[in-house]
């Protein structure tokens, strides 16, 4: 049996750049992108089948294809309803992102990709790209 694909909430806490902060005394906690104190927000987008698969083939490019797409205009737009979701976690500052792709099946979505990592200039890129 295949190991379980590890959450995205998880799998950016135990990221080495990503620090835990309390303010309010402690009352409220977020997560923060350390190298530029950016703190993060986690969104969740519908697609379809068809824009779907083209998101599965995203999650194989290299950084640099990825930054050229962006360049030159190249989006995925999201769907009202759809057969995947795609988590999303995004610094405010776009200099990270991780993102994690899931299909429906028996009744749930259940994770299709593990969480893959962008910084700097390729997390740009990937944020323009699902805008």
């Amino acid at each position: 049996m295949e190991e379980p694909v590890k959450g995205l909430r998880e799998a950016v806490a135990q990221n080495n750049h990503i620090v835990r902060r309390s303010s309010f005394f402690g009352l409220i906690k977020h997560l923060t992108y350390e190298p530029t104190d950016s703190r993060l927000q986690f969104t969740r987008k519908n697609y379809s089948n068809k824009t779907g698969e083209e998101l599965k083939r995203l999650f194989t490019e290299p950084d640099a294809a990825i930054k050229q797409q962006s360049l030159q205009g190249y989006r995925i737009a999201e769907s009202a309803n759809g057969g995947y979701l795609l988590d999303i976690c995004r610094s405010a500052d776009r200099r990270f992102c991780a993102i994690q792709l899931l299909q429906f099946f028996n009744l749930d979505y259940n994770a299709l990709t593990d969480v893959r990592f962008f910084e700097d200039d390729s997390a740009e890129a990937i944020c323009r790209i699902l805008d």
